[in-house]
């Protein structure tokens, strides 16, 4: 679930509410964090994925470009 979507220069990810539950990473099924941490990468940052989300208890497909957080 997301709790804080932070924003980052140059990515634009607009459609990733407060709220949404992960169910999907680009076609794969996500059931844990960790199996999402296996597929969020190096090899993704600054590529257009899609993610499959719950949303108000409905699934949808969204677009997002996963983007990586300086301190």
């Amino acid at each position: 679930m997301f709790f804080e979507i932070n924003n980052i220069k140059g990515i634009d990810n607009t459609e990733i509410k407060e709220g949404d539950i992960i169910v999907e990473f680009d076609g794969n099924p996500i059931a844990t964090v960790d199996n999402l941490h296996k597929f969020l990468n190096e090899s993704v940052i600054g590529k257009k994925i899609s993610l499959g989300i719950l949303r108000g208890g409905r699934k949808e497909i969204i677009t997002v470009i996963p983007g990586e957080l300086f301190n």
